[in-house]
């Protein structure tokens, strides 16, 4: 039983109503501490915590409730919380708590009127919620003698499914003596139940509604007879809304209920013994962190803005020395604050601050949350503050409204390639024409614009703001706050809306451990085989893992990190017999295409730049294509008719038979989630693995003696020219 903290003390028969003032005193202390009264046996019953809420357990409770129940559990819940309460103790005792907790910190000051002061605080470390221990010491101070002892406790928690949390604490671990007792080793033995849960659908969604608990107190030296016993129940029929109840032996029964809003609640409790009325407790709680309740007031209604900006890509890295492209925008924050607006119930749309972005495939992945959150119901205004780009205007068009600045300038959505360029190829033209309709017809589409209209227009120069707005291409002229309270209108919020930003996480967390996982390894920029390869085992080999997504953003690498990459693959999927799904990302070509053939489903975006496939002039190249229609499942005439180094976007490589499926990233964790047969609505966890790709030997090899000739392998930009690497041919 953690040390110092208040406990009902185990009596077959309470005090009389009769004792004088300090004999209350001592009970209340007996009771809330479970320290043994004078007269009491040498091994007495232990005491069993005295509850705040009304359902708390050393399984259970993981806010700043762990102060008092398990050292392990702190701020589990929230990322911070303060709870003050107040307990008046029948005829006449009174304790005050103040709790706090925070990233594994928790701190108690108990103060039981008339007796005991108690100063506590302990720390948490573990792998989240697989394995955590908890240590900490509590300072005891008699007011009346000046006494002070020190008493330490140690609790472990651990939730191995969704459905299930054990907890134990070990308490008086070095038997402090204190008031002339000594405080006997106990240890308090806890299970927490989530019946719902078993059902894994809704295993974090209904499953969190309903959570039972149990826990027995056995003392070290006393006999299992002295074994105190509580089980307890809490209830949440309406989202903030909570019923508790617990019952103990010693015929010990307490109710409670509880108001949550969005970030405090109320909370009252009583507790019953032999049919009368023992004591009451009434809390007010604080926290960081957002409750998802159906108590949070209109006024807490809000939008959220998010800033799309840069060269957009899967992780951050400056490209080498001749891409000259400067450094990358990672587009994972994004996405992410983009889920967590759908999510959240309080924010009823986003206004997207977008300026000089490019990477068409990851734009496109981006249009997609832009759906997902206008299917919602949750309105998205796109704020040009400075014009647009062929790839602002992209993502731009596929919102509820675009405003723009009247200063603003717009330059061709879609360019023709630039006669400058260095190795301007065929196929570079042929790319970027495909890639100019595909961007006329999505805006054309979005924007209901003429198809026909609309390509002259945007492949000429747009101008001024009034020029776009006349076009079509934007719906009004304004500055920020004119966005804002478009979004506001649309939201059916007033006017000068609250805005948040949703960089940090926000929502509360309920749920108990999410075990099912999928393994994202991100190869980006040149490939290195001794990075990757570490990745991919590690991903394959995590327990808990069900399938592996290998997303690729590469032009290739050397040849040889290309194949012990590849063999890494095969060799992991043939030892662990999990999926693999490849998810292409910008470019996936030459080496970056090879090693997407162990996929056992392949999917591009639109505008992914894929294939550049050897022609078979010579032996390795002949065998490159035989191991493409092999793995595949194509005949070497549809290889031969697709190679020749030739890339393809995402729409032509699948018309070739290249990939299987148009689709991004989150389309591609849906397909592994298929393929590792894991029930639709089962929330599962995703476990990145990201890092350096190469090691600067490994870029070295990278590049290759072509790159010395003025032919670095490098992620091109969208508008520029092709490039080539390792030793195919440029077409």
């Amino acid at each position: 039983m953690p040390a110092g903290s208040p406990r009902a003390q185990a009596a077959d028969r309470a005090a009389p109503a009769r004792a004088a003032a300090p004999a209350h005193a001592a009970l209340v202390a007996a009771l809330a501490l479970g320290i043994p009264a004078v007269g009491w046996a040498v091994a007495p019953t232990p005491g069993l915590v005295s509850m705040v809420f009304g359902d708390e357990s050393a399984a259970t409770a993981d806010d700043a409730r762990a102060a008092l129940f398990n050292p392990a559990a702190a701020s589990l819940r929230y990322p911070s919380e303060f709870v003050f309460a107040w307990e008046r103790a029948r005829p006449r005792g009174e304790v005050n708590h103040l709790l706090f907790a925070r990233d594994g910190f928790a701190a108690r000051v108990t103060r039981i009127k008339d007796s005991t002061e108690f100063f506590g605080a302990s720390f948490a470390r573990g792998s989240s919620e697989r394995l955590r221990v908890g240590l900490g010491p509590t300072w005891l101070l008699d007011p009346r003698t000046h006494q002070v002892a020190t008493d330490w406790r140690l609790g472990a928690l651990t939730r191995p499914t969704p459905w299930l949390s054990l907890g134990g604490v070990a308490e008086h671990l070095f038997q402090s003596d204190f008031q002339s007792r000594r405080l006997g080793r106990a240890y308090d033995l806890a299970v927490g139940l989530r019946p719902l849960a078993l059902a894994r659908p809704v295993a974090h969604t209904l499953g969190t509604d309903l959570t039972l608990s149990a826990d027995a107190v056995v003392p070290e030296d006393g006999e299992w007879s002295q074994t105190r016993v509580r089980v307890a129940v809490a209830l949440e029929p309406r989202a903030g809304v909570l019923l508790r109840a617990a019952f103990q032996d010693h015929r010990g029964v307490q109710i409670g209920v509880g108001l949550e809003g969005v970030r405090g609640g109320l909370h009252a409790r009583q507790a019953y013994r032999d049919g009368s009325r023992s004591s009451e407790t009434y809390s007010v709680s604080i926290h960081e962190g957002e409750d998802a309740s159906a108590l949070a007031s209109r006024g807490e209604r809000r939008v959220a803005a998010v800033r799309v900006s840069g060269d957009l890509a899967d992780e951050r890295r400056d490209l080498p020395p001749a891409g000259g492209a400067g450094e990358t925008t990672p587009v994972a924050p994004i996405h992410d604050q983009l889920e967590r607006a759908l999510a959240d119930p309080l924010t009823r749309g986003v206004l997207l601050d977008v300026g000089d972005t490019s990477n068409l495939a990851q734009i496109e992945e981006l249009r997609g949350r832009v759906a997902e959150l206008r299917a919602k119901g949750k309105p998205v205004v796109a704020y040009l503050e400075r014009g647009g780009t062929r790839g602002d205007l992209y993502l731009a068009s596929d919102c509820d409204r675009i405003v723009t600045t009247p200063r603003a300038t717009f330059d061709a959505l879609a360019r023709r390639a630039d006669p400058a360029a260095p190795r301007k190829s065929p196929t570079d033209d042929r790319l970027l024409r495909q890639e100019r309709e595909l961007l006329v017809a999505a805006v054309s589409a979005a924007r209901g614009l003429d198809h026909e209209r609309s390509k002259a227009l945007l492949d000429g120069p747009i101008g001024t703001a009034s020029t776009a707005q006349r076009a079509g291409l934007v719906d009004s002229i304004g500055y920020r706050e004119e966005a804002l309270d478009a979004l506001a209108g649309m939201c059916g919020l007033r006017t000068g809306p609250r805005v948040i930003g949703l960089e940090c996480p926000r929502a509360a967390r309920r749920e108990w451990r999410v075990p099912t996982r999928v393994a994202v390894v991100y190869a980006s920029g040149v490939i290195g085989s001794a990075t990757l390869t570490r990745e991919i085992e590690s991903a394959f080999g995590r327990r808990g893992v069900r399938a592996v997504v290998l997303r690729i953003e590469s032009p290739g690498g050397s040849a040889l990190a290309c194949d012990l990459v590849d063999h890494a693959l095969s060799r992991m999927k043939r030892q662990t017999a999990k999926p693999l799904v490849i998810s292409m990302g910008g470019i996936a070509a030459g080496g970056g295409y090879h090693i997407a053939l162990r996929g056992d489903r392949l999917l591009a975006d639109r505008f992914t730049r894929t294939g550049a496939i050897a022609a078979p002039a010579d032996e390795a190249s002949r065998a490159l294509v035989a191991e493409v229609a092999e793995m595949r499942r194509l005949k070497s005439a549809a290889v031969d008719s697709a190679a020749g180094g030739r890339q393809w976007m995402g729409d032509g490589a699948l018309a070739h038979g290249l990939v299987d499926e148009i689709g991004g990233l989150d389309r591609a964790i849906a397909e592994a989630r298929r393929l590792a047969h894991i029930p639709a609505g089962e929330k599962i966890a995703i476990a990145e693995y990201r890092g350096p790709v190469a090691d600067a030997r490994e870029r070295l090899e990278g590049y290759g003696p072509r790159a010395l000739r003025g032919h670095p392998a490098r992620l091109p930009e969208s508008a520029g020219p092709l490039e080539w690497v390792d030793d195919e041919p440029a077409p």
